[in-house]
């Protein structure tokens, strides 16, 4: 598992993490602690157009919410950074203070980690 955290300038402490299928074991260590919000993050990409999708999930009453949006990339890695960036902007809106970003895509996460620009 690679995860790396952010301060965000609106104040919310940001670990962003990348999970492959095997590591059960870190997502149910991640998942007992219920003093953070949780967002699940994924995306489609073709032909220039991406379909976003980030889900919420409150650990500590179970409650989850939903996200997706349609617009423009130009990459998958583009998409995926979109995603990342959809859940940030979520947690912000929400006055959310201590998040987990879960994503699939090694190399964004390695990137907002390392707080270097990605490149297409």
């Amino acid at each position: 598992m690679d995860s790396g955290v952010v301060s965000a300038n609106a104040g919310v402490d940001v670990t962003i993490l990348f999970f492959r299928a095997n590591e059960k074991e870190a997502e149910n260590e991640i998942l007992s602690n219920d003093t953070f919000d949780l967002f699940y993050v994924d995306e489609s990409w073709k032909d220039g157009v991406t379909g976003l999708a980030t889900v919420w999930w409150f650990i500590a009453t179970g409650s989850w919410f939903s996200k997706t949006c349609r617009c423009p990339a130009r990459s998958a890695i583009e998409a995926e950074a979109q995603t990342v960036l959809l859940a940030l902007e979520w947690a912000v809106e929400n006055k959310l203070k201590r998040i987990v970003v879960c994503s699939n895509a090694q190399v964004v996460v390695q990137t907002f980690s390392k707080k270097k620009r990605l490149s297409n």
